[in-house]
C-alpha cells in the first residue's frame, strides 16, 4: 500500500511539476515574442531614418568635388577645377546611353537659361570605339545641342568619381564643394531646383 501511495504520489508530484513547466513556457514564450516583435519594430524603424533616397544624394552633401583632367572642345587639357568660382553641373555621359539622350534636351534648356551664371560641364566618357571625340562631337551637333562638351579620353573623371551608371549629375557650388548628385536620368523639375539652389 505504501509502495502504491508513493506511486500514485510520485505520479501526481510530475503532473504538477510539468503542468507547471507547460504554463511557465507558455508565459516566457509570448513574453519573449512580444519583445522580439518590438525589437524588431524599433530596428526597422531605425534602419528606415538611416536609409537615403536611392539614386540621389539630398543638397546637404558637403564633400570638396574631386578635380580631374579632361579635353575641352578645343583639344586642350583643362581640369574641373578651373571652373570653380562660379557654380557647376558636372554631367557623365556617352552617345550610345539612351537614358543620357532622353534628359539632354532638358539641359540643353537649362544651359540657354542658367549659362551665365553656372558652367555645364558635359562630359563624354570617350573610349576611343564606341565613342570618339569626333563622334561625340558630331552627335551633339546632329541633335542641335548648344552646350559644349568634354571628353573623357583617359576615363580620369570617370575613375575619380567612381562612374559605374550613367548618366550620372553633380551639382557643385561655386567654391567647389559637392550639394548634390543624381544617378540615372534626370527629372526636368529636379534639374531646375537644382539650379536654383546653385544660383542662391
Amino acid at each position: 500500500m505504501n509502495k502504491y501511495l508513493k506511486t500514485i504520489l510520485i505520479v501526481l508530484l510530475l503532473v504538477v511539476v510539468i503542468g507547471g513547466a507547460g504554463i511557465g513556457y507558455k508565459y516566457l514564450s509570448k513574453n519573449y515574442t512580444a519583445a522580439q516583435s518590438k525589437t524588431e519594430a524599433a530596428t526597422e524603424e531605425s534602419s528606415k531614418e538611416e536609409k537615403t533616397e536611392e539614386g540621389s544624394g539630398s543638397d546637404e552633401q558637403t564633400a570638396t568635388a574631386p578635380d580631374f583632367k579632361f579635353l575641352n572642345m578645343d583639344g586642350e587639357e583643362v581640369h574641373l577645377s578651373d571652373y570653380f568660382g562660379k557654380p557647376v553641373v558636372l554631367n557623365f555621359w556617352a552617345t550610345w546611353c539612351g537614358p543620357c539622350q532622353m534628359e539632354m534636351p532638358y539641359f540643353d534648356t537649362a544651359y540657354k537659361k542658367y549659362s551665365e551664371d553656372i558652367n555645364f560641364l558635359f562630359i563624354d566618357l570617350t573610349d576611343g570605339s564606341r565613342d570618339t571625340v569626333e563622334s561625340a562631337k558630331a552627335f551633339v551637333e546632329e541633335k542641335g545641342f548648344s552646350f559644349p562638351i568634354g571628353f573623357d579620353t583617359e576615363y580620369d573623371g570617370a575613375y575619380t568619381y567612381a562612374v559605374s551608371s550613367i548618366p550620372m549629375t553633380f551639382f557643385i557650388d561655386k567654391d567647389g564643394v559637392i550639394r548634390a548628385y543624381q544617378i540615372g536620368t534626370i527629372d526636368e523639375g529636379v534639374l531646375n531646383e537644382q539650379l536654383e539652389l546653385l544660383e542662391k
